[in-house]
């Protein structure tokens, strides 16, 4: 693979748009996206805090202009990205760019909330840089994503920092030749693996918070002069090349910009476990709850297109070590959907049941390769009958709209440590950021929290 020429490279392309975009000239539909995805992030986020969380304690030691969520406490900009995108990737029910692989908002809103808060941004300009960021990640992270999942990297890790470099380059006005710098340093800084989901460890949480930490660095370092490699992508020894072999045809991942808009494509997740078990759950939960005596399940079939059968993870039986390994596998989900009638964040971490456990074994997660992208079939077996239910996003994908984002914010609720009423001054803040700062947006996740002697502390 080589490289093309100044002027044509990718990410000089994906730099000129982002460089150019204006808030006026997006279509409607494309800003009311972005605030319902701002919405459903930040709700995520407040869910998602826990006072001993490891990223926290570390933020907390720092000094700086940030601010971390719910807890208010200053911070390092560095640490208050990591502690902020750990929060919003504690339940995983942060959104995701299936074509790319990538959760983009918890990659891109810390490390862009971190400097808009400090810069004293105006909402306009966050939904600006908002914009860039998710459309320049899924730019890039499509041409590469499947590939690259396929020799054990994290795409989140590999492509996040694309949209965190493009949105704080575009919040600091960077020219399309500092954009590009930019988005090469966020080439040369990537990088994750996956074997957190099948060992058990915890790096998984970290790992948007690093790619965000990388892509606002990228950016600040551009404003200073760095210069990067604009073949950076497709030169021979770039990053398409590295992450997906010398076979790897990437197309042409800029060329839809400012035509096709890719987060229009960007979903929201329902459950907190992995994109891919998302319509497996949601069906499992259909088939439990409108099933008056599901009966004893004798076997069980999830058919998934091959690149989710497969992906790490997804076919584990345990043992569970950790949350990580749980919401990763299809058959750990399914099992507890099956059998509770639901998957939240608590039925995580607690002990399955010897039924349970069981169910995970009888479970077959089958590649299809006759199943569309993000389509899956399931059949359960029980000593009376088969229940066969089907996905098909083409047909079955649920709206999102304001109603529904609003209803996804709600269900949150019980698990944030907001009152109601602070609670929907977010939900309010976020709706109409346009006409807030981003500063009062970092402030409307903040929560008292419990103080030693038993009262609260703001």
């Amino acid at each position: 693979m080589t490289g093309v020429g100044t002027g044509d490279a990718i990410l000089e392309r994906v730099a000129g748009f982002a460089a150019d975009l204006r808030l006026e000239d997006v279509p409607d539909a494309v800003v009311e996206r972005t605030k319902l995805i701002l919405l459903h992030n930040m709700g995520v986020a407040v869910a998602g805090y826990r006072s001993d969380e490891p990223a926290l304690m570390l933020a907390r030691e720092t000094a700086g202009p940030a601010r971390l969520f719910v807890d208010g406490s200053a911070a390092a900009i560095d640490a208050a990205v990591l502690a902020n995108a750990a929060m919003m990737h504690a339940r995983t029910q942060d959104d995701s760019q299936l074509a790319a692989q990538t959760h983009i908002g918890c990659t891109t809103l810390p490390a862009l909330l971190a400097l808009a808060d400090h810069r004293d941004a105006s909402g306009t300009a966050l939904l600006e840089a908002m914009v860039v960021g998710y459309e320049a990640a899924s730019a890039v992270g499509r041409a590469a994503a499947a590939a690259a999942t396929a020799r054990g990297f994290r795409a989140t890790s590999v492509f996040g920092a694309f949209g965190a470099a493009a949105a704080c380059a575009k919040l600091l006005g960077l020219s399309p030749s500092s954009v590009a710098d930019a988005l090469a340093c966020a080439a040369a800084f990537g990088g994750g693996v996956n074997q957190t989901w099948v060992s058990g460890g915890e790096e998984w949480q970290y790992q948007p918070g690093v790619a965000g930490r990388n892509g606002l660095t990228a950016a600040l370092l551009a404003e200073r002069g760095l210069l990067g490699a604009r073949d950076a992508l497709e030169g021979g020894s770039g990053l398409y090349r590295a992450v997906g072999g010398d076979g790897l045809d990437a197309g042409d991942p800029a060329g839809h910009l400012g035509r096709d808009w890719m987060i229009l494509q960007v979903t929201p997740k329902a459950y907190p476990v992995c994109a891919f078990n998302q319509a497996p759950v949601g069906l499992a939960v259909r088939l439990r709850r409108h099933t008056a005596d599901l009966g004893e399940v004798t076997a069980v079939r999830l058919s998934m297109p091959p690149s989710q059968a497969h992906y790490p993870g997804i076919d584990s039986r345990g043992p569970f070590a950790g949350k990580g390994e749980a919401l990763m596998s299809a058959r750990f989900c399914v099992a507890v959907a099956l059998s509770r009638g639901r998957v939240g964040l608590q039925d995580l971490t607690g002990p399955l049941s010897s039924t349970e456990q069981d169910l995970v074994g009888m479970i077959d997660v089958v590649s299809d390769g006759t199943l569309p992208d993000d389509a899956v079939r399931l059949e359960v077996d029980t000593a009376g009958e088969t229940f066969a239910l089907g996905y098909d996003p083409a047909v079955d994908a649920p709206t999102w709209d304001r109603a529904a984002a609003e209803a996804a914010f709600e269900r949150l609720q019980p698990e944030s440590p907001q009152s109601p009423a602070d609670a929907a001054a977010l939900r309010d803040l976020c709706l109409g950021i346009e006409a807030r700062t981003s500063r009062a947006l970092v402030e409307a996740t903040f929560a008292p929290r419990p103080s030693s002697s038993g009262g609260a502390t703001p």
